[in-house]
């Protein structure tokens, strides 16, 4: 992994604690990033960015397999990393809750809720196969999904329920 130390960067070694196909823990010799440092592969290929610190003070990377098709969220200033609830990619769309689920109260232009078909007053009652209670819980479930991802979204409209797929848009600050 690579740290900017003035005008060089400075390359340190880390043990790889944890690895799954999302993140990868390791630890870190210096404390003074807490973000944004690459964690580069044998190769020093790019294979993830560093996106906070566990509370165990391991240092947590995001991967990717292809960073040219990362570096334009990078350019565009889109949310990277962890996705804390807030900052997770969105649907486009603003709800209220209701004693079946949450129904839609806003949805935003040419948003990928819009474009899957969803309408003002639909319900939504599934996200990714997780039953939905209040939009704390859409929100808590997006936190798993990168931008562009298909999300499956079971939405009851009237009588008629059906399942839509929404493609995760990036949440630009």
């Amino acid at each position: 992994k690579t740290f900017s130390g003035g005008d060089a960067a400075a390359a340190l070694p880390s043990t790889l604690r944890h690895v799954t196909s999302r993140w990868v823990r390791g630890d870190s010799a210096d404390d003074s990033h807490s973000a944004g440092g690459p964690l580069l592969d044998q190769y020093g290929r790019v294979a993830a960015l560093q996106s906070h610190r566990s509370r165990l003070g391991d240092a947590v990377y995001s991967r990717f397999a292809d960073f040219a098709a990362v570096l334009p969220r990078l350019k565009n200033g889109e949310v990277w990393g962890r996705w804390p609830v807030g900052t997770a990619p969105t649907l486009g769309l603003e709800v209220t809750n209701t004693p079946t689920g949450c129904q839609v109260a806003r949805l935003f232009a040419d948003s990928p809720a819009a474009r899957a078909g969803l309408v003002f007053g639909d319900t939504i009652t599934k996200l990714a196969g997780q039953s939905i209670r209040d939009d704390s819980e859409i929100q808590q479930l997006l936190t798993a999904f990168d931008p562009g991802q298909p999300i499956e979204v079971t939405i009851q409209r009237g009588a008629a329920t059906s399942t839509v797929t929404i493609t995760a848009a990036p949440r630009v600050p």
